[in-house]
């Protein structure tokens, strides 16, 4: 069961991820994060080089919050972000939904040849 912080909790959250120079994978999944909560969070992962992976699947997160995370995820190619876009609140934009952002834990993209490769394959 999740802990549904909510966009408080996210705000909170931000400021010691801020700080962090341990922790290296964060799971927010099912936690009522909406587009507030997604924006401290984004800020926060601006400034945080150590975490390498964070999961905001079914949350409230809508399309402008998720075209920030992306951003972010451009600018610092070792950060994943899993969303779920099914489960989200967006707008289909027609844009493709991941570019370091994966919506498919079992697909990842080798960033050395630059093409998708299935887990299954290893």
């Amino acid at each position: 069961m999740a802990n549904q912080i909510g966009d408080e909790g996210a705000q909170y959250f931000a400021n010691a991820l801020q700080i962090n120079k341990t922790l290296t994978t964060v799971n927010l999944a099912i936690n009522i994060i909406g587009d507030e909560g997604a924006q401290h969070l984004a800020d926060a992962l601006q400034i945080n080089k150590t975490v390498t992976t964070i999961n905001l699947r079914f949350n409230e997160i809508g399309y402008d919050a998720k075209k920030q995370l992306r951003q972010i995820c451009e600018k610092n190619i070792g950060l994943e972000i899993n969303l779920d876009v099914d489960d989200d609140k967006v707008e289909d934009e027609g844009e493709d939904e991941h570019e370091h952002v994966d919506e498919d834990e079992d697909e990842h993209v080798d960033k050395d040849e630059d093409e998708h490769v299935n887990e299954d394959d290893y």
